[in-house]
């Protein structure tokens, strides 16, 4: 963020209410449990490649592939949030 973009919504959080302010100040609070979301997202996407290969039924494999492709879209979602560096304490672990 550029020195103005800081200056400009450091002015926009003055105009806020305090308990607007604490709200978003919450909103930014990193909680690293969060991180195992990205675990049951694997789980999901593997479980949906075993029914998909194990079960030969076109509703479940419909599902499947339907489940796949939402927790790899999860997954992008979470890859995007480490890139700004939003997702754990640690920029280490953002990378």
């Amino acid at each position: 963020m550029s020195p103005l973009e800081h200056d400009e919504s450091r002015a926009f959080l003055a105009t806020l209410s305090p308990a607007k302010r604490a709200a978003i100040r919450e909103l930014h609070q990193v909680r690293p449990w969060h991180g195992l979301v990205a675990l049951a997202f694997l789980g999901i996407w593997w479980g949906a490649c075993a029914a998909a290969l194990q079960i030969h039924s076109w509703p479940v494999r419909l599902l499947s592939y339907a489940l796949m492709g939402a927790a790899l879209h999860a997954l992008g979602v979470l890859m995007h949030e480490c890139v700004h560096g939003n997702f754990f304490r640690r920029r280490s672990l953002d990378r």
